[in-house]
């Protein structure tokens, strides 16, 4: 509801309104016609400036969004339905995006920065999976199966992730037939790279391992 303050003490003085959204920033004093005028147009423009840089915040973390693989056959309302179920997330370098044998169901949407999937042996040693690039997902296979995180996921350098609850994204699985048929080529390529990896670890020697590691 409109906040109407009497202006006295001015030439102009007369009664001003203004939005109940900045009258904690103007209390009820008496003021000159013109100062409040101004206070009020600062607000505008400020407010106007906000706006905008929310719309083009959006439209960035749209274009970044046909950049993943699960989204990259969507239509624009098909994008602009999972953009709405998407927040936004900041990690600095170090910080546990994702802990092991955590029992969350979000499923993160690497937007900006690099990650690393870990675990860590009973003695301490670190054990790396892989490193994830701009535009790789995780945490899919909690929403699939319910189980616990089966890795650590790690920012290696300044994060910013796209945060999907596990029912927005089962939501956008059972509504948007692309998007999973997408998931299943992406396990399917992960699966058949495991089984490169065992043929190499079985049938190769140390040395061929080694240098095999150095290359990819």
């Amino acid at each position: 509801h409109p906040t109407q303050t009497l202006c006295q003490g001015s030439d102009h003085d007369h009664p001003i309104s203004f939005s109940s959204n900045i009258g904690h920033l103007v209390p009820p004093l008496l003021l000159p016609a013109r100062t409040l005028s101004q206070i009020v147009d600062v607000w505008q423009v400020s407010t106007r400036g906000n706006r905008d840089s929310y719309m083009a915040l959006d439209s960035r973390i749209e274009e970044n969004l046909r950049r993943f693989s699960i989204f990259e056959e969507l239509g624009d309302e098909e994008l602009q339905s999972v953009l709405s179920k998407v927040s936004i997330v900041r990690f600095e370098r170090g910080e546990t995006i994702i802990a092991h044998e955590a029992r969350d169901t979000d499923v993160f949407l690497l937007l900006e920065g690099q990650a690393l999937a870990n675990r860590y042996s009973l003695s301490g040693r670190e054990i790396s999976y892989r490193r994830l690039p701009a535009f790789s997902y995780v945490g899919e296979l909690a929403v699939f199966d319910g189980q616990p995180r089966s890795v650590n996921i790690v920012a290696l350098t300044k994060v910013v992730m796209g945060r999907l609850s596990g029912d927005a994204f089962r939501e956008i699985m059972l509504e948007l037939p692309s998007v999973t048929q997408a998931l299943l080529r992406d396990l399917s390529g992960r699966i058949r790279d495991l089984s490169d990896r065992i043929y190499e670890t079985t049938a190769s020697s140390v040395k061929m391992r080694f240098y095999t590691e150095l290359i990819r």
